[in-house]
């Protein structure tokens, strides 16, 4: 094989390989940032103090331990299954799902914490 060729197809494979690290530091740090967002968002609708308006959620009208455990399964599950689902795959999809859940969570907590 030219040597031309050979640069040719390292660059491409070197271009690949630092994509896919590129998208799996991306998608770790989305985790961290769906994580961090749905911690305000409980943490923001604990000290509200309020009732909480979704009937899943509450408990006697409030916010408490069954919520909690409602808003950490659907976390997990949601990032468990993008994860699953893209093993061995790109990481792309899912890292931009997840930013899109932190933006929701962070809304979500904002509204809360400007309930009196």
């Amino acid at each position: 094989m030219d040597l031309s060729v050979k640069l040719a197809a390292a660059l491409l494979i070197a271009c690949t390989l630092s994509a896919e690290s590129r998208w799996t530091k991306v998608y770790r740090v989305s985790v961290a940032a769906v994580a961090a967002a749905s911690i305000a968002d409980t943490a923001t609708s604990l000290g509200a103090g309020k009732g909480e308006s979704n009937p899943l959620l509450a408990t006697n009208g409030r916010f408490g331990a069954r919520g909690i455990e409602i808003k950490s399964a659907i976390v997990a599950a949601s990032v468990l299954t993008g994860w699953l689902v893209t093993r061995h795959h790109s990481r792309a999809i899912p890292a931009i799902a997840n930013c899109g859940m932190a933006g929701v969570y962070g809304a979500i907590a904002l509204h809360n914490s400007k309930v009196r």
